[in-house]
């Protein structure tokens, strides 16, 4: 039997469960019982996040039978004043399993109203069968946006107004993982255990987010090969004066796979399309924090972030910005697909 994704998995345990009995259902799919309860606790609380919007939906369907998702969502935008994006619509539609009978048309219809009908019916399934924006298009979309120190806490997990340098790259990986409700994957890209949502809990240093995170990779070692340098670093760790650089009973250490800038050309060439980089100064360990700050490079060459003097998200070339810099190394890592 071919793999299934986990989602996959989870769809087939609620399908059966009732009829099978969950145990033997988990054990046919092979999901943990721990994974299951996961995945509905997070429908559950999606679920409650919109269940006002159910019979309003319902409604609108009801009343407009021949209504496609993204006419769905402009009537809730306009004229309910609902903000609410296409892609939650049609996960919502799947949830509640609420039908739309494309096929329906009103009486009493010309045939050109009919034609033009059909026409935009046609190009709302077009929209619909549209592939998901690639993580090039994602990352490029941000470009213009304002920057803001810190924009997210634990009252505002996730924003598309304003960044900084690691909000703009969890914001590309949300945006990318989960098209559908970006805001709810930063509940688990920027946490661990993902989901539990808490300062504690929030993925602080990008290397060791690159570490246990099933959504980033660290390919230091493959990009490098023979320019890669290592040191160890205890994150967050307690000095005798200053304590620790965040105020919580937490240290992690870690092995830092690092490039020296000098030796950045060489391998440029074997990054891929879209490549995290992280930039190192020297002596940081001695304070427990890996890297200072972060972005994206597209085609080994253009440089994504969001620069404080700048203000904004903008794409400048990457060796050129290394040279304007005073970092010593970096440190390369992936989106995963």
């Amino acid at each position: 039997m071919t793999e299934l994704a986990t989602e996959k998995k989870v769809k087939l345990v609620e399908k059966n469960h009732e009829k099978h009995g969950l145990n033997l259902t988990l054990s046919a799919v092979d999901l943990a019982k721990s994974t299951w309860y996961y995945w509905k606790k997070q429908k559950e609380e999606y679920e409650e996040k919109y269940s006002e919007l159910k019979p309003l939906i319902r409604e609108v369907i009801d009343e407009n039978p021949e209504y496609g998702r993204p006419r769905i969502t402009c009537e809730l935008n306009e004229n309910h004043g609902v903000e609410i994006n296409h892609k939650v619509v049609g996960r919502l539609l799947k949830m509640w399993d609420l039908k739309i009978f494309r096929a329906a048309r009103k009486t009493g219809k010309s045939a050109i109203e009919e034609i033009i009908d059909e026409a935009e019916n046609d190009e709302e399934e077009e929209e619909e069968e549209e592939e998901e924006m690639s993580l090039r298009e994602i990352t490029e979309s941000f470009l213009g946006a304002d920057y803001d120190s810190s924009p997210l806490d634990e009252d505002n997990i996730y924003t598309e107004e304003a960044f900084n340098s690691t909000t703009l790259v969890l914001t590309v990986a949300a945006n990318y993982h989960f098209p559908e409700d970006p805001e709810e994957g930063m509940r688990k890209i920027h946490y661990y255990p993902p989901g539990e949502v808490s300062y504690e809990n929030r993925l602080h240093f990008s290397t060791y987010r690159n570490k246990v995170s099933e959504y980033f990779n660290d390919i230091t070692r493959e990009v490098g090969e023979d320019h890669v340098r290592t040191k160890e670093i205890v994150l967050n760790r307690e000095r005798e004066e200053e304590g620790r650089l965040l105020d919580m009973d937490w240290e992690e250490e870690i092995i830092l796979e690092y490039i020296n800038i000098e030796d950045i050309e060489e391998v440029l060439a074997n990054l891929p399309e879209v490549a995290g980089v992280a930039f190192i100064i020297d002596g940081d360990e001695e304070m427990g924090l890996d890297v200072r700050s972060e972005g994206l490079i597209i085609d080994g060459s253009e440089f994504v972030h969001a620069p404080r003097d700048e203000g904004e998200v903008v794409k400048e070339d990457f060796l050129s910005f290394l040279e304007d810099s005073n970092y010593n190394a970096v440190n390369f890592f992936e989106i995963n697909e």
